[in-house]
């Protein structure tokens, strides 16, 4: 059953306030507990093992200390929705309460971790043994689903990680693209409003996409004619 960060103990929830900054910096295998517990000014070495049990429990706590909040915001947006929303919509309603309810600081912080959870399995990811507490995304991807029916349900799940991964780098990068002395977006709405679009551009790519990799895609053409074919049995040209 998940737990909200306010039952914690304060020494615990000092541990999970210090392990997001720690995790997002340094990644989920490069800080170790000890550290972690210095860090939070705990001076009981086995502190992460006696409020979390191990290591996993840290990370599913400091993954659930801000779910709510931000889960809270995306049902608002859903319940705010017709019966025929876009996934340009429904994309929105999945990011847009990032930047929405957490301050810059927070969602930064929020963001490097995040970034840090993607590469796990569905097996490893947090999300997956708090389900009770993300009742509004898991709606928003069955309706993604339901979006692209003559696709896969593994390459649309693909497609919004990809999304999702376009958003979180794009506040990770905010303050440094916004000092640039081109100055090319203005304002924090133009520069979200680019981010946005590049994200729900991944829905929009044809499948299966146009053969850019591989041997027969790369071979260049002769004189504008197409590559001539191999023997199967020598690899020589026919």
């Amino acid at each position: 059953m998940s737990k909200r960060f306010e039952e914690y103990a304060r020494g615990a929830r000092a541990i999970i306030v210090a392990s997001e900054r720690l995790f997002g910096q340094y990644g989920l295998d490069g800080i170790s507990l000890r550290q972690i517990v210095v860090a939070a000014g705990q001076v009981n070495p086995s502190a992460v093992q006696h409020h979390f049990g191990s290591k996993r429990g840290l990370i599913q706590a400091v993954y659930e200390m801000r779910t709510p909040l931000v889960e809270a915001a995306r049902q608002a947006k859903l319940d705010s929705m017709n019966k025929r929303e876009t996934i340009e919509e429904l994309l929105a309603a999945h990011l847009e309460p990032i930047i929405e309810v957490l301050p810059k600081a927070k969602r930064l912080l929020y963001a490097r971790f995040m970034m840090r959870l993607l590469p796990l399995s569905d097996a490893e990811h947090p999300h997956f043994s708090c389900l009770d507490m993300c009742a509004p995304s898991v709606e928003i991807m069955r309706r993604m689903l339901a979006h692209f029916p003559k696709l896969a349900p593994d390459i649309v799940t693909t497609r919004v990680r990809m999304a999702v991964c376009v958003f979180l780098q794009g506040i990770c990068d905010e303050r440094r693209v916004r000092r640039l002395v081109s100055h090319a977006y203005r304002t924090e709405d133009i520069y979200w409003d680019e981010i946005f679009q590049i994200a729900l551009s991944v829905f929009s790519n044809p499948y299966p996409p146009r053969r850019r990799f591989g041997a027969r895609a790369s071979e260049p053409r002769r004189n504008g004619k197409k590559p001539l074919k191999r023997n199967r049995r020598s690899g020589a040209r026919a």
